[in-house]
């Protein structure tokens, strides 16, 4: 069977074929080792290599478990990183959020190598990109999931990150001052604003946070403990009102931004030493 015919044959399993299809393609390149969607249609006649791996990946696709967690690796900010069930899969959005963090850091800190602490790290995505992009001395990688944190130092090690790691919950670690704390920490408080396929498949300790976001006051209140002079959080689009509060209250020395997306919700929040 041929590429192609091996891809007619799954478009018509496809539950929403517009939407689902470019999974089928990825699929197909992962097995037959293809690179590249261009490729993939200069190559849609030859056979494929393992028709019967098709069929199963294909099958749990359909069951909902996300392509990341089948190949165990996802791309993001253009690297690959390993991805495994016990974390988050990297979203876009995030890639905003690092987007700006990059540009923050390299702004701010005009003469100066940073050490940036990655709190709630999950696959450790955020701090290797600040690694490779900003002005960063070293990164030390957090989170209150032993299996994330092995997982970030799979990552690190892979793209040669100068890295701390620690188990913690929130910044309940650190003794020292940093120069920067970025965190993705947990953020939706409506479980119906989640997808089925991540209600099943992705862990929720990553995905839900109380209604008195404890953990954003955890890294809020060491952090300005501490002095670090910018703090950066990815919020969920509804958090806005709520971190305000908070952060008059435990952070009034501190200038505060909130950021909207590409999609113009609020995603992420800027604290500034004044």
């Amino acid at each position: 069977m041929t590429l192609f015919e091996a891809y007619q044959k799954g478009l018509k399993l496809l539950k929403n074929p517009e939407k689902e299809e470019i999974n089928l393609r990825i699929i197909l390149c992962e097995i037959n080792g293809i690179e590249s969607m261009t490729d993939f249609y200069l190559r849609k006649d030859e056979n494929i290599k393992d028709f019967q791996r098709f069929i199963e990946v294909l099958q749990e696709f359909l069951n909902g478990k996300p392509l990341a967690y089948i190949f165990g690796k996802t791309t993001f900010f253009g690297d690959e990183f390993i991805i495994t069930k016990n974390v988050l899969i990297p979203r876009l959005e995030t890639e905003e959020v690092v987007d700006f963090a990059i540009k923050k850091i390299n702004e701010k800190f005009l003469n100066k190598k940073v050490v940036v602490c990655d709190v709630c790290t999950g696959s450790g995505c955020i701090g290797c990109e600040i690694f490779k992009h900003a002005k960063t001395n070293r990164v030390i990688f957090s989170d209150i999931s032993e299996s994330a944190v092995k997982l970030a130092s799979r990552n690190a090690q892979k793209f040669g990150v100068h890295g701390e790691f620690y188990v913690s919950n929130g910044l309940d670690f650190l003794d020292k001052n940093v120069d920067v704390v970025i965190s993705n920490p947990p953020y939706i408080l409506n479980k119906f604003d989640v997808d089925e396929s991540v209600m099943k498949h992705e862990p929720h300790i990553a995905l839900f946070v109380d209604e008195e976001l404890t953990i954003y006051q955890n890294i809020i209140k060491k952090a300005v403990k501490l002095g670090v002079p910018l703090i950066i959080f990815e919020i969920g689009y509804d958090l806005k009102s709520k971190l305000e509060q908070i952060i008059e209250k435990i952070a009034p020395n501190y200038k505060t931004d909130f950021i909207k997306d590409l999609n113009g919700k609020f995603r992420i929040c800027s604290l500034e030493k004044i």
